[in-house]
């Protein structure tokens, strides 16, 4: 190698060297999360790669939103922890698969499903209860997270969002249960409903994009090839929130 190849690699280390210490800890933390996201979902979830150019965020909660919830939720539930990470999001029930509009809220705890609106608790868990994080390798949203039974016999947890990838890798990473996270490819997912019954998650991809109760009485989850997050969000997306992966070691 002669010296002008020399001098680039040194000016390349150089310039990496500044961008890692001018780094502020909340945007090593979200760069941290984007290389375990890579490292968990590249070549293995279908929508992993739209995702890449989005940039994580800490809520995607409106500015009313959050001063609701500051006032309605923060303010009971002191002995929480801290806000990590919160969104709006689409909750089927464990019987039935309806669809409920919710909230979820992570802290340094544990996790909430607020109703919008009232911010009224309906269900919470702390980390020590779940047992995995389960979603399909297809272009869909759909997150099973499975806790352990609790005396209210609850079952497992089946949320929606176009944000999959950032919530499961963000309640992964919080949680400490990375290691807990699984990438179905068989099409289906079991799930708990509680007091000893089981269902069925079954997952395709069709000429529609669906999530809804089948005829068999499972939950139907079909997505087109093409459906992907990013196309989904550019459009209402603000320039501010899209950003360019840096690939660096940190």
């Amino acid at each position: 190698m002669d010296a002008s190849s020399h001098l680039k690699v040194m000016y390349r280390r150089l310039l990496a060297s500044k961008l890692i210490k001018s780094l502020t800890p909340d945007t090593k933390s979200l760069y941290t999360l984007k290389i375990a996201a890579s490292d968990l979902f590249k070549g293995h979830k279908a929508s992993y790669p739209s995702s890449v150019p989005l940039k994580y965020n800490t809520s995607y909660l409106s500015h009313q939103d959050i001063t609701i919830k500051e006032q309605l939720f923060d303010a009971k539930y002191l002995d929480c922890g801290g806000h990590k990470f919160s969104l709006h999001c689409t909750k089927y029930d464990r019987h039935g698969y309806k669809a409920r509009q919710r909230i979820i809220v992570i802290t340094e705890k544990g996790c909430y499903l607020l109703e919008p609106g009232s911010f009224k608790v309906k269900e919470s868990f702390n980390f020590r209860d779940i047992t995995g994080i389960f979603v399909s390798s297809l272009s869909d949203g759909v997150v099973v997270i499975k806790l352990q039974p609790d005396t209210q016999n609850r079952g497992d947890l089946i949320l929606e969002t176009l944000y999959a990838i950032e919530l499961v890798i963000k309640l992964g990473f919080y949680a400490n249960k990375l290691e807990h996270i699984s990438i179905v490819t068989t099409g289906s997912i079991t799930h708990d409903k509680g007091k000893g019954k089981m269902g069925l998650i079954t997952f395709e991809e069709g000429p529609d994009t669906l999530t809804s109760r089948g005829k068999t009485g499972n939950l139907e989850v079909v997505r087109t090839p093409t459906l992907c997050l990013y196309n989904a969000l550019t459009c209402h997306t603000p320039a501010r929130y899209r950003w360019k992966s840096v690939a660096y070691s940190l």
